[in-house]
Formats: C-alpha cells, structure tokens, sequence
C-alpha cells in the first residue's frame, strides 16, 4: 500500500484508474489499473467518512470464495505485515539577524526566521506529530528614536519614540484533522498574523530651583500606545483588533523636613526625647489617570456573512498618598475608580466638554500602616494593620457586589552578627587603668621611668607574639555565626 496515494485519494476528483459508486451505499470505489497493460490490478479502495491513518485501531483482513457452488478448505497465512520504505526527509532552518545602534539616538532591530516542517527538535515531545508539522515564516523588525537626545540639555526633555511591526506565518504539511499531505497550501488552511505596534511617552527631567516647575511640568508623565493586530487561521476567517492606550500621572514629592520636637516641653525628660519628631508633611501624593479603548471584529468560516465585533471604552483613576508622621510609623491610602464610557465612544469631546467620568462600576480602597517596635539593635519587630473596599456593578448588572477584608500581622528578625556585637566589651576599663598610670609616672624620676618604659617595651612584644600564637575565638565564632542566615 502506498500511504500518500492512499491518503490523497480522499481530494482527488481524476484518478488513474475507474471510479464506481456503490448504487445501494453510496460509497465511492476506487479501481485501480495497471499503466502498462490497462488491466484491473484488482485493488479496490473505498472510503467511507473521513479516515486517517494515524486514528487507525483495526486491521481486517477478509477471503472470499468468488466459486458459488464449490466449498473452499484450506488455511489462510499472512506474514510480514510492517511499513517500508519510510519516508527520510531532510529540514532546514535559517535564522538571520541585523542590529543596528545609531549612537544613543536610534536603534533599529531585523530578524527573519524560516524553518521547514521535517525540521524537529530533539527536546521537544511529539515533534515529529502531523499536527505539529508546519511550513513557518516570521519577520520582525523594530525601531527606537530619542530626540532629547539631540535637544539642548538644559530643556531637560525626555520623548522617546519606538516603532514594531512583525509578521508570521505558519503553512502545515497535512490537512489539518486529517493525514493529507497538502502540496499548494490554501489561505484558509494557514496562521496567519500581523501586528504594528506604536509607543511614545513624554517627561520633564531636570530638576529646577523654580517651585512652580517642578511641581508642575516636572511631575507629570504621558504615555501613549498604540497597537493593530490581524489574524487568520482554519477556523477563523479574520481577527482583527485595535487598542489605543493613554496615561496621565502626575506626582508630587515633598520635602520631610527637620520635624517637630513634640515631646520637648516635658520636664526632667525633655531632652532624652528631644529626638522624638513629628512630620507633618506627606511623603508624595500620586495621580493618575488611564484611557483605554479597543475595537475587534471576528469572522468564523461557517459564517463568513457574519462578523462578530466588541468595542470597549473604559477609563481608571487612582490616587495614593504615603505618609511617615513618625520614624517607625509609616502610613498609606489609595484610591480607585473603573468608569464605563460606552456611551461617549462617538464623542469622546463630550468628556472633555462636559466633564463627566460616565459610569463609575468600580471602586475600590485601601489603607495600611505599620508600627516598627526598636526594643534592641538586633530585635525590632513590626505591626502591620491594612483594611481594603471594593464595590461593583457592571452595566449589564440590576445588582451590585461589595467586600470588606482587614489584615493583622507582625514580622521580625533575628540577625546573630548584631546579638554577637552587642555582647562586646568595651575596654572601658584598660583606657581607666591607662589614665592612672600615666597620672603616677610624673612624679616618678626620670632614669626610673627609663627603666620602667625599656620593661613595658619588651612585655608588650611579648603580649604581641603570644596574641598572634593564641586562636582568636571570637573571630571563629562570629565567621561561624555569619554562615547562618537571619530568622524571620
């Protein structure tokens, strides 16, 4: 039997040889001929639903008495059934790549692949599957341009630019679901897939004496993206999607300050804790805004009249402050909404002009604080207390969802390096016993304190080559201790 004509039979509408279909099963029969005498070989194919070779699970063989009248006794014996002639075809892949760097204004990136259908990898399973079997191109190529690069330096600009665009596509070696080898692939039978891609944002970096600048200019972002994908494969006719993106952040930082001494004024301990301050500022408070609008239209193969498409407008707004009144107290608040603004897709200046955020069917909120407890240089333990909100309620919706969460918790560390170093003397002692023997040398005579100095000379070289003999034990200890990580 030969597999590819077998196959190939169920797309054939000529065939070197006769076609019957069987008046009482309406099935095709395929009856081949010799080409060199014309003759019936007698092989017959038919074909009844759509087999394929690889969901094959029974082999029946049958023996018929063409005699009507004649009994047939004898043994029937079949050897040798296996596949030859197995098929070695060889796959290539190639794979090119050009960088390309412009100083640090510009970039620009090229990569093209190609990789035929017998090429496998050894690491992947089932490589070598029809259904993994594919013809595959792609190509890509992206682009980055910094003009503040070329700008004078004291505008303190930053506007990048970078340009994608890539293209695949993946042509397979069989009829999909089925076993027949494909010689001129069909569009409809392919993966196809283009996508174009557009990214921009714009940022103030210099920092300016000016309060108004940087308070302003300087702490607002944009960004914008933009992105266009199109996609075809077996099943789908076309896929096409378009998403515009937009984000607005502003964020304003604040000075702490030297703070106030709030708990000076208190009699007899006012200066121990002196160093107790309170902040009245706020660490930073940030803003932001985000736009999103997408557009996709799908059309199936079954219903190629009939495209199924979803557009969408939405828009989030969040703020956050972070607070530190105090050196171990630190606290944080934020806030977010999710608006609808279906309604304002074909006029989106309504926005602007009447401003209004549309349908607001999510809120959400939370605070956290934290309280770090210094009871040692080595033991510092934190309390951390968080509640958050959430509210929602889509349009297509008559009722709402709410939940309520608050969190406990405390976290420390052990760290033995610290415990070990607070445990060390500190030779108070030896400076004391310094100071009183050089308050009694100036009364002592001059050729004594020769002598006395000459002794003190020669024990203290003595001390030095003992010490460098002996093993320090607290230098083992701590190098030993260091080898453990921290408890937390």
């Amino acid at each position: 039997l030969d597999f590819e004509k077998l196959t190939t039979l169920k797309m054939k509408n000529e065939f070197d040889g006769k076609i019957y279909r069987n008046p009482k099963t309406g099935v095709k029969e395929y009856h081949l001929v010799d080409k060199d005498t014309g003759e019936f070989t007698g092989q017959i194919y038919r074909i009844v639903g759509n087999p394929a070779l690889s969901r094959l699970k029974k082999l029946i063989v049958t023996v018929k008495n063409n005699d009507p009248f004649q009994n047939y006794t004898g043994d029937v014996w079949l050897d040798e059934l296996r596949v030859s002639d197995t098929k070695n075809e060889k796959g290539m892949a190639i794979r090119g790549q050009v960088n390309m760097k412009f100083a640090d204004v510009a970039s620009l990136n090229v990569n093209a692949q190609k990789k035929d259908a017998e090429f496998h990898e050894v690491n992947k399973k089932d490589a070598g599957s029809a259904g993994n079997q594919n013809d595959s191109k792609s190509f890509n190529i992206s682009s980055s341009f910094k003009p503040s690069k070329i700008l004078p330096k004291k505008w303190g600009y930053s506007l990048p630019v970078s340009i994608s665009y890539s293209k695949s596509e993946k042509s397979p070696k069989y009829f999909p679901g089925s076993d027949i080898i494909l010689i001129d692939v069909p569009d409809s039978v392919k993966n196809l897939s283009t996508r174009k891609s557009y990214n921009t944002s714009i940022s103030k970096n210099t920092n300016t004496d000016s309060w108004l600048m940087k308070n302003t200019l300087e702490a607002i972002k944009l960004d914008f993206n933009a992105t266009n994908n199109k996609n075809s494969s077996f099943d789908t006719k076309k896929d096409k999607q378009t998403n515009y993106n937009g984000k607005v952040s502003y964020k304003l930082n604040f000075e702490k300050g030297d703070g106030i001494s709030f708990l000076k004024w208190i009699p007899i301990f006012g200066k121990k804790l002196e160093h107790k301050k309170f902040y009245w500022k706020p660490d930073n408070i940030s803003l932001g805004m985000n736009m999103k609008e997408s557009k996709r239209g799908i059309t199936k193969r079954i219903t190629p009249d009939s495209t199924t498409t979803t557009h969408n407008f939405d828009m989030n707004r969040n703020t956050s402050i972070n607070y530190d009144p105090f050196d171990n107290i630190s606290m944080k608040y934020t806030r977010g909404l999710h608006s609808n603004l279906k309604n304002y897709i074909d006029g989106k200046t309504k926005l602007f002009t009447k401003f209004t955020p549309g349908y607001v069917n999510t809120r959400s909120e939370s605070f956290s604080t934290g309280y770090t407890l210094n009871l040692a240089k080595w033991f510092s333990p934190k309390l951390n207390y968080s509640t958050s909100y959430s509210y929602n309620k889509p349009l297509d919706r008559d009722y709402a969802s709410t939940s309520n969460a608050r969190k406990i918790s405390t976290n420390f560390q052990l760290d033995f390096i610290k415990i070990l170093d607070s445990f060390k003397k500190t030779g108070s002692k030896n400076n004391s016993s310094k100071k009183s023997q050089n308050a009694t040398e100036r009364y002592r005579p001059q050729n004594i304190k020769n002598q006395d100095n000459n002794k003190n000379k020669e024990n203290e070289n003595k001390q030095d080559t003992e010490k460098k003999k002996k093993i320090n034990l607290g230098a083992l200890l701590k190098k030993g201790i260091g080898k453990i990580d921290p408890i937390s």
